[in-house]
């Protein structure tokens, strides 16, 4: 009897053991920060984001690029990179913008016409692009993106946009002072009427770089302490239509100059419409450049496509060009 009793005894506590096994951790839902190796998955859902049809083609000022901003800034922190400045990532600064305003057409005749904005007509506002200018009409005239008609327009108004401003400390104390900083440009085109765009300028490829490459960094300096100068990244805006987010942020760094080892901008188009060199001089500039092959080809091209008609097959495209970016400027980091 006393051998029974002590058998069920051992059975139920066979039964306890295999009932409170520690589950084992699923490699696939780590925190996006634990890994030092690349992620293409985050890269490809990032750049999911960032095309949809929720951020409005991401202009300035627009609610679609406020999204976009909350959503890198969740980025940063979720990958334990810290803000910049006062423990807040966005930084305002003073933008001029296009506003479109709405008014009667009268056609005298017998026959009636209705404009649809982003259908019969596009905004282009304050570009200098030969592309998305009256000189197109010349230099383009046998290319199927050549543009037909053009409306000169002047009003603008002025209002707050915002640059996402992230920072990893160096590690080593005798240069830890020194500060690399590296700009994406994070807004686009914006949405012609009711349709958002994207195309090869404003796709997110260089966003999506950055974001992978501050993940890692930020791992890489927590489990190994690789880099001894310290790192901004930033992602801009007012650098599609107009220089003027680039001008705010290479004129007011919240950093003394003499400090600064240099500038890596990673800039989606081998056309850029801004000159960084020009906005200061002083300052290095190291280019992590989109390929020209990718320029001349769909979807890195002048056409503008909308962004629920990006293939998966151009995804891959956009994926493999932000790793691409991503490990040009990680390179260009650790040789400092």
């Amino acid at each position: 009897m006393r051998i029974i009793f002590r058998c069920l005894i051992l059975i139920w506590a066979l039964i306890l053991v295999g009932g409170c096994a520690v589950p084992t951790v699923d490699q696939g839902e780590l925190r996006p920060s634990s890994s030092a190796e690349w992620n293409t998955d985050l890269i490809r859902s990032h750049l999911e984001f960032l095309n949809s049809e929720t951020q409005e083609g991401r202009a300035r000022g627009t609610r679609g690029f406020l999204r976009t901003a909350d959503y890198i800034a969740d980025q940063l922190k979720a990958s334990q990179v810290q803000p910049f400045l006062r423990g807040q990532y966005k930084q305002q600064y003073a933008a001029s913008v296009t506003h479109l305003a709405r008014a009667e057409v009268l056609f005298l005749g017998s026959d009636t016409l209705n404009l649809v904005q982003g259908e019969d007509f596009f905004v282009f506002p304050g570009t200098d692009d030969v592309q998305l200018s009256p000189a197109s009409q010349e230099l383009l005239k046998d290319e199927k993106y050549a543009l037909s008609r053009f409306v000169e327009q002047e009003e603008r108004i002025t209002t707050s946009s915002i640059h996402v401003v992230g920072y990893i400390p160096g590690r080593d104390p005798r240069s830890r002072d020194s500060l690399i900083v590296v700009f994406a440009q994070a807004d686009g085109i914006g949405a012609q009427g009711a349709v958002s765009f994207t195309g090869g300028r404003d796709a997110g490829t260089g966003t999506a770089a950055l974001l992978e490459v501050s993940r890692r960094l930020s791992t890489i300096q927590d489990q190994w302490s690789l880099l001894g100068p310290s790192v901004m990244v930033s992602f801009l805006s007012g650098s599609r239509l107009d220089c003027t987010g680039l001008e705010s942020a290479m004129k007011n760094f919240p950093w003394q100059r003499e400090y600064i080892l240099n500038v890596i901008v990673l800039d989606e188009s081998s056309h850029p419409t801004c000159r960084w060199e020009d906005l200061s001089p002083e300052i290095q500039i190291v280019r992590a450049t989109s390929t020209e092959s990718n320029e001349e080809a769909a979807p890195f091209s002048p056409y503008f496509l909308r962004s629920e008609l990006l293939s998966d097959d151009n995804m891959l495209q956009l994926e493999a060009e932000s790793l691409r970016l991503a490990k040009l400027v990680m390179a260009s980091l650790m040789a400092k």
